[in-house]
């Protein structure tokens, strides 16, 4: 079932952007590394302008020893392979770990409740902000159709079975005011609820804006001080340049340092210190020795891109792996500590609502609240556990005539 949850517009066309970089670059590295492959096993001749050529043994790429061909490859991957990789990895682990977090926060409201059942209604704030409350998403249209049901139990609609459809009968006129009057705060109302009677009176149920409605019921739990909404800032993502720039610098004089040490070995290896005695060769160092150190600069770019390479993809990772965790805990409202307490309330009277059983055995007297406490089972996705025991008078009351409330759907809800 489709879900609404709580995302920015921006975040999100950001994010199918970067999926789109990052899937072009790495196709565009498949076929380097491919086409790279192909010529690192390609040995057989070729014909041009109708002319049969020999193995082309004397160009670069073939001349090139193979752990050179090897890394060329390597580097290539890096560039287009690894990055989309690291990210996507970041990704996964990050998301997993605010998953982690949100489920350890909500696994420790659960410990600390004080409540194992609660045998009432816990309160009056209907679907649409109860249904927040529990995890900040809403399931379109099990939730409207809940509401519907909270709504029929308010006495403000009343919901009949007619063949293969269910009629909804408005017993009760409303404004199209976009805010509530002191008639709806006297009828305990609430905007989200308001909007859904708005669609069912204007017959436009079947086009309603879940994005509006889920607005609504985050302004109306706001509204109660039962949650807010706040985005998690990530400041780590402001780059200072000069840092940057500091940073990159001496990681280049530490390798050029290191490269120029490592050749200037090898030269010294491999010629004869004595003929610097004389003093026409040892004037000759003024020359070659800058020239050395020139030289080493441009060898060293070469473990300095490695370098680079490594240092940008560990970066990515983490940078990928820090903006997917803030991404999913900004789509987990903040819940106040009457929020917390509303919210125990909720599971114990979901405890309740799953345990009751044998309704058989109970007076219809004792069955007059469930007009009410339906509409929450539906919310909490538990009506089968409830209605299996097909006691007639939880569907047939004054508030609703149903046969079954999984039959219900906004396309064969018809507005009298």
């Amino acid at each position: 079932m489709k879900t609404t949850t709580n995302k920015s517009k921006q975040k999100s066309d950001l994010a199918l952007a970067g999926n789109i970089i990052s899937m072009m670059l790495f196709i565009f590295g498949i076929i380097l590394m491919s086409f790279t492959l192909f010529l690192f096993f390609y040995d057989k001749p070729f014909v041009i302008d109708g002319e049969v050529m020999n193995e082309i043994d004397n160009t670069l790429i073939y001349n090139l020893d193979i752990k050179y061909k090897i890394g060329m490859v390597f580097f290539i991957g890096i560039l287009f392979i690894f990055f989309p990789l690291v990210t996507l990895l970041g990704k996964i682990i990050g998301t997993s770990k605010a998953k982690h977090k949100i489920k350890k926060d909500e696994n420790f409201i659960k410990k600390i409740n004080p409540y194992i059942y609660y045998r009432e209604l816990p309160n009056d704030y209907g679907i649409g902000i109860c249904t927040l409350l529990i995890d900040s998403s809403i399931e379109n249209e099990k939730d409207i159709i809940a509401t519907i049901l909270n709504l029929c139990a308010k006495k403000y609609l009343k919901l009949e079975k007619n063949n293969n459809n269910y009629k909804v009968y408005i017993l009760k006129e409303i404004d199209d005011k976009p805010y509530l009057t002191d008639e709806d705060i006297k009828n305990k109302l609430y905007l989200n609820e308001k909007y859904v009677l708005t669609c069912l009176k204007n017959n436009t149920i079947k086009n309603i804006d879940y994005n509006k409605w889920y607005s609504l019921c985050l302004k109306d739990g706001e509204n109660n001080g039962l949650y807010y909404n706040k985005q998690t800032e990530n400041n780590s993502y402001k780059v200072d340049i000069n840092k940057e720039i500091k940073t990159d610098k001496k990681i280049m004089t530490i390798v050029w340092l290191l490269t120029t040490i490592i050749l200037a070995y090898f030269v010294i290896k491999e010629i004869d210190i004595n003929i610097f005695k004389e003093i026409e060769h040892l004037l000759s160092l003024i020359i070659i020795v800058p020239l050395f150190l020139f030289a080493t600069y441009f060898v060293s770019a070469i473990p300095f891109t490695v370098i680079m390479s490594i240092r940008g993809l560990f970066r990515t990772y983490n940078k990928s792996e820090e903006y997917c965790f803030n991404s999913k805990l900004s789509k987990k409202l903040i819940i106040t500590e009457k929020g917390k307490t509303e919210l125990q309330k909720l599971y114990a009277f979901e405890n309740f609502i799953n345990d009751f059983g044998a309704f058989a055995t109970k007076n219809p007297e004792e069955i007059v609240l469930w007009d009410r406490y339906l509409s929450y089972a539906t919310m909490f996705g538990i009506t089968k556990n409830i209605l299996k025991t097909g006691y007639k008078e939880l569907i047939s009351n004054s508030s609703f005539n149903i046969d079954n409330i999984d039959n219900i759907h906004i396309n064969n809800l018809i507005v009298e």
